[in-house]
């Protein structure tokens, strides 16, 4: 799998998804290989994830999440990691009947999720790049925006309801939100109104 990705024939969300498959095999195969599983997927996202660098450019502020939208693939790698550490989050823990098994003997002690060491250096990222998105709506910031993120940054009826318990929680037959995230739009280059919107809406979701 990481050989096919440096070659690019692999996206970060095909990875993803060849990744959650293996998250679910060794869930029923007990909490060492779960381990070992986490270790092989997650570790390479931490060295990436935990650089100053891109969060320095990126998450100092509204103006640096603005020219991350124009930085396309550094934009959907940054999504796909938040997404697939939420999923693996989803997909660790030992089911009831392997912790028992494993450990009998000590029938009083509590799991640890194997992800419960891996939470730090997520969560920190992604408090600053959740504050950024959010300071985005702040009139002295929006006002300056470029137009494709002021237009990303309207809520369709759907999302205002499940956010805010505002506008209409069904769509007319037939109409969608446009929430739908495309893998294959990590490869682009060149940003639009729709992907940056998808973008905002997947990260708070995940986040």
């Amino acid at each position: 799998m990481g050989c096919l990705q440096r070659e690019g024939r692999l996206l970060q969300g095909e990875h993803n998804l060849l990744g959650e498959a293996f998250l679910v095999m060794s869930s029923s195969a007990g909490i060492q290989q779960q381990q070992d599983v986490l270790r092989w997927l997650l570790e390479p996202l931490s060295v990436q994830w935990t650089q100053l660098e891109w969060q320095d450019k990126y998450l100092s502020g509204p103006h640096g999440l603005v020219q991350l939208c124009s930085d396309v693939p550094v934009m959907w790698s940054i999504f796909h990691t938040v997404t697939f550490f939420e999923r693996a989050l989803k997909r660790s823990g030992l089911k009831k009947a392997n912790w028992n098994s494993e450990n009998s003997s000590t029938p009083n002690s509590i799991p640890l999720n194997p992800m419960a060491s891996r939470i730090s250096w997520m969560v920190t990222p992604l408090l600053k790049l959740l504050r950024c998105i959010h300071s985005l709506w702040s009139p002295s910031v929006s006002q300056a925006l470029p137009g494709e993120v002021r237009a990303a940054m309207v809520m369709g009826d759907v999302e205002r309801f499940s956010l805010l318990g505002e506008g209409n929680s069904k769509l007319p037959k037939g109409v969608t939100d446009g929430s739908k995230i495309d893998m294959n739009k990590e490869g682009y280059t060149e940003p639009n109104e729709s992907d940056i919107r998808n973008w905002f809406k997947g990260i708070r979701d995940s986040g």
